[in-house]
C-alpha cells in the first residue's frame, strides 16, 4: 500500500489529514484531526487495516522549540517528578531537543 493512496482515501472521505506514514514493514501511520478520527478508522477498514497498535487522540504541538543545557536539565527533571507522580496521566511539551 502506498501512502499517496492512504492520504487520497482519506482526503476524499473528507479527513483533514495531517501526515501519513508507512515504514518498511508495512506499518502504517496516520495523524488526523482530533475529530476526524473514527471516520479515518472506518475508511482505514475499508482498504483493509482493521488492527491498530494504537487509535488514540493525543496532543501535538503547532510548533516545536529548543531550549539551552540548563533549561533542558530542569525540565528534565520536572518530567521525571511528573511521571513518578500517581495522578498524572499524561504530560506534553513543545520541547524537541530532550
Amino acid at each position: 500500500m502506498e501512502e499517496s493512496a492512504v492520504e487520497e482515501c482519506l482526503v476524499l472521505g473528507d479527513v483533514d489529514v495531517r501526515s501519513v506514514t508507512i515504514d518498511e514493514s508495512g506499518e502504517i501511520e496516520v495523524h488526523v484531526a482530533p475529530s476526524d478520527l473514527e471516520k479515518a478508522k472506518e475508511l482505514l477498514k475499508d482498504l483493509g487495516v482493521a488492527d491498530y497498535d494504537r487509535a488514540e487522540t493525543t496532543m501535538y504541538p503547532n510548533e516545536w522549540i529548543e531550549v539551552d543545557e540548563e533549561a533542558k536539565a530542569k525540565l528534565k527533571a520536572m518530567l521525571d517528578e511528573l511521571d513518578e507522580a500517581e495522578d498524572v496521566q499524561a504530560v506534553y511539551t513543545n520541547v524537541d531537543n530532550i
